[in-house]
């Protein structure tokens, strides 16, 4: 006969590695890039190279599943170099704003990521 209590089910067990390997390399990124912005006589393609190659990261960033907090927190980092590490209104998401698009990206994969970790269904992502 079956028990009618039901067992908990074990946690999954976070796969932090992608994401936190891609912290470093994006905050290496992002501090070459404000280097670059702040040398004196800087052309704009120097600016645009190292906004591209942080800009680069920052894709990979959205496209990968957090699994904890700290992966979390590398997505909200990467939402924060949208709008050039300035504090910001979260309602700036949908305002129209500088980094709007990539800002909105990172929102929605982070929305989604917790989402998943405490078990409610996505359209993008079913699991």
């Amino acid at each position: 006969m079956k028990s009618a209590v039901s067992r908990p089910r074990a946690a999954p067990v976070p796969n932090d590695g992608p994401l936190l390997d891609l912290s470093s390399d994006f905050e290496l990124a992002w501090l070459a890039e404000r280097r670059v912005f702040a040398t004196e006589g800087v052309t704009d393609e120097a600016c645009e190279a190292a906004a591209d190659a942080t800009s680069a990261i920052v894709q990979r960033i959205i496209e990968t599943p957090a699994d904890s907090l700290d992966c979390l927190r590398v997505k909200a980092r990467a939402i924060s170099w949208c709008y050039d590490g300035e504090a910001f209104d979260p309602a700036e998401l949908t305002a129209g704003a500088t980094g709007e698009a990539t800002a909105n990206r990172l929102a929605a994969s982070l929305v989604e990521d917790v989402f998943r970790m405490v078990g409610v269904e996505t359209k993008r992502r079913a699991h």
